[in-house]
């Protein structure tokens, strides 16, 4: 877990912007680790598959909550569908839409049955793939990590913005990840940014 050591997310940073590397399951780091370098990252479309997990590690408890883990695009993170639901249940109408390819509009409080994890991943591909257009079309490395910071710091904004549209005190709180890829540096101050990125350089060698 990336939270577990504050030195986690710079090291690994200086390691995507001095070596080849080859990302898998990842989650969102994966967005962190192209952004300073990285060939390519696996995200996972599904909490197994987003995270790698020690064998030898006890499985979690089982959940009687059946409704799928279910992308936020303004705050960069999963929730279970039934906590989005929760949040917005006193005010349905304030609950976000979302106009990605597989949403059309849709509010995003629609996802409780175990029968939405299909359309669930659906959103989620379809949301970090435009993230991931974008990120991609930056013309530097460092516009590249600039980008990844803007998109967190926007975030964590939307994590406040949001409890103060509920009148909540609690319920959302930023991920630590989230909250260290907003606040760190752009780009690691010890490392210098590649002149090319990594498929300009690809090119260059074929």
């Amino acid at each position: 877990p990336l939270d577990q050591s504050r030195h986690i997310i710079p090291n690994l940073r200086c390691l995507a912007a001095t070596v080849p590397l080859v990302a898998m399951r990842t989650d969102f780091n994966g967005f962190d680790l192209v952004a300073h370098g990285a060939i390519c990252a696996a995200i996972g479309t599904g909490g197994s598959v987003r995270h790698t997990v020690d064998p030898a590690d006890r499985p979690r408890s089982f959940s009687r909550d059946q409704s799928p883990s279910v992308l936020w695009p303004e705050l960069v993170s999963f929730f279970k569908g039934s906590k989005i639901s929760e949040l917005f249940g006193a005010r349905p109408r304030l609950a976000p839409g979302c106009h990605c390819s597989a949403c059309h509009g849709q509010r995003l409080t629609r996802f409780l049955r175990r029968e939405d994890q299909s359309e669930a991943i659906a959103h989620a591909v379809a949301v970090w793939s435009q993230w991931a257009s974008d990120l991609l079309a930056q013309p530097t490395v460092r516009e590249r990590a600039q980008y990844w910071k803007n998109l967190c710091t926007g975030a964590v904004t939307h994590h406040a913005l949001f409890l103060e549209l509920l009148q909540r005190l609690d319920g959302l709180k930023p991920q630590e990840s989230l909250k260290r890829w907003s606040a760190l540096p752009a780009w690691p101050t010890e490392v210098s940014a590649p002149v090319s990125l990594p498929s300009q350089r690809r090119r260059a060698e074929t």
